[in-house]
């Protein structure tokens, strides 16, 4: 599946943020509204294990 999804040419009808988000998903393992919803805050490149934070939502 990941062959397919990263194939040359198989995102191209997507814009580059929505491209971003399936990279990030295929190299992370995050869920795709995990990702949509990180924040800068939560992201760490600069730890000595590069991390984002991911918290649940509580909802109503």
């Amino acid at each position: 599946m990941q062959g397919e999804i990263l194939a040359e040419g198989a995102l191209d009808g997507l814009n580059e943020e929505a491209r971003h988000l399936v990279y990030l998903n295929a190299d992370t393992g995050l869920r795709l509204s995990e990702a949509a919803n990180l924040a800068t805050e939560t992201i760490h490149l600069d730890r000595e294990i590069p991390h984002a934070q991911v918290h649940s939502r509580l909802r109503a």
